[in-house]
């Protein structure tokens, strides 16, 4: 079929075929009408998109436009960062704050977040997709069905002795006996053993933290950027002396030796995927058109919160703002926040209490 493009006079621009014997028809200047364009506020926690939209046309994605997959490198590109940000955003916009009382110290203690850290007890045996899809993933399992975990957000790293280990943030309180347990059970079942019975590993071995995180100043301003970091600076760290060959755990081109003889030892690139998400974050956020009344509210909101200049785009201007709490929402665009945060918790059995022996 053939298909033909005009301008604001009716001229032909452009011919998609090759028949010559196509009749071109003028289009008069009189026939010509603009596109309806609906403008568009798109709300996240941090910032508001402003883009304008042509609802005459058709929404379906053209085959030609969706993305190559490509080989992130070893680091996290500014796309997955942006993405990282967004899910962070919205795990912290919908995790409520828990208590955890001590009967050991008679104290309560909240939080909203917290902090993983897993490691392997000794040097790594497998690849690391095979240890992210056997062993991370069924600690992740773990969490889901034993702990109600519904939201949460992992990123892998490598050590300087050439050992994967992972971070992972979510918003329920588990126990750091019960994570260490576990994560040794399924590092003896992998073969992770150093030589020691089953119960004498999963009692003196420590590969695990966790840090409860409180404020949102820590969680936007730390946890966002060390889940963003790209270790550039840290990729090699300097060394007194040359390590033995059968000391070495990772291969001889991770070490350099500069010119005054001294050994830089590096960190290697992580195989397969950097980081995931549960699926509740990805889900895009609320948007408003001007022919809400929700609207002129939200305009009002940004006069007043919005931190910086607003950023334009090719598509779309990004305008920045505070966290705004939800008591500082209008009403109007509260009930469009609250039914967003009711969708990212649909399946989550939420808990504000926490009774522990000892912590």
């Amino acid at each position: 079929m053939c298909q033909l493009s005009y301008n604001l006079l009716g001229e032909v621009k452009r011919k998609r075929c090759k028949d010559d014997t196509v009749k071109i028809e003028r289009i008069g200047v009189s026939e010509w009408k603009p596109p309806f364009l609906i403008q568009h506020f798109c709300i996240s926690p941090t910032y508001t998109v402003y883009y304008q939209r042509n609802v005459e046309r058709s929404t379906a994605r053209s085959l030609t436009n969706v993305p190559k997959l490509k080989a992130h490198g070893g680091t996290i590109s500014k796309k997955a960062g942006r993405k990282i940000r967004y899910c962070f955003n919205w795990l912290i916009a919908s995790s409520k704050i828990k208590n955890v009382y001590c009967k050991a110290t008679g104290k309560t203690s909240f939080f909203k977040l917290n902090f993983i850290t897993l490691t392997l007890a000794e040097k790594q045996r497998h690849s690391d997709n095979y240890v992210k899809d056997k062993m991370l993933s069924a600690f992740i399992q773990w969490l889901q069905r034993k702990h109600g975990v519904v939201s949460y957000i992992w990123k892998a790293e490598s050590q300087l002795n050439g050992n994967i280990h992972f971070h992972i943030t979510t918003n329920k309180f588990v126990h750091w006996q019960q994570i260490r347990h576990k994560w040794n059970s399924i590092q003896y079942q992998h073969g992770y053993n150093r030589g020691m019975t089953q119960d004498e590993f999963i009692k003196d071995t420590n590969g695990t933290d966790v840090t409860p995180v409180k404020k949102e100043s820590e969680l936007i301003g730390y946890m966002v950027k060390y889940f963003t970091k790209s270790d550039t600076e840290l990729k090699y760290v300097c060394i007194s002396c040359a390590i033995p060959k059968e000391e070495k755990m990772m291969p001889d081109y991770y070490y350099k030796t500069d010119d005054e003889g001294l050994v830089w030892m590096g960190k290697r690139a992580i195989e397969g995927r950097l980081w995931n998400h549960s699926a509740n974050l990805l889900t895009t956020g609320f948007s408003i058109d001007e022919t809400d009344s929700a609207y002129a509210d939200w305009q009002k909101v940004l006069m007043y919160y919005q931190t910086t200049a607003p950023i334009p785009t090719q598509y779309a201007t990004v305008i920045p703002h505070r966290r705004i709490g939800i008591r500082e929402f209008p009403s109007s665009v509260r009930v469009l926040l609250q039914n967003k945060i009711e969708l990212i918790n649909k399946n989550d059995r939420h808990k504000s209490l926490y009774v522990v022996e000892t912590i």
